[in-house]
């Protein structure tokens, strides 16, 4: 199981480097919090898949409040392509 917990002393290359392990990852084996869940009420929300990895992978939670979702070190954004 991936425990990896982001802080803020990763460097942009430490960050660059652990998102090129989820290449030839499938979804599913990154979703430990049921993001893929077809009942789940973010279900359709089109960010769900950048959250769960952001979330399930990395350890930083969504929050609504300050936007932790959009930016790490102020410079990097999640994007799933």
């Amino acid at each position: 199981m991936h425990n990896l917990i982001y802080d803020e002393t990763w460097s942009v290359e430490d960050i660059v480097k652990e998102a090129h392990k989820l290449i030839g990852k499938k979804l599913g084996e990154i979703d430990k919090s049921g993001w893929l869940d077809p009942n789940r009420s973010e279900r359709s929300d089109k960010g769900r898949i950048g959250n769960m990895i952001q979330a399930d992978y990395f350890g930083i939670y969504f929050n609504i409040e300050n936007n932790l979702n959009s930016t790490l070190h102020g410079v990097l954004e999640f994007i799933v392509t």
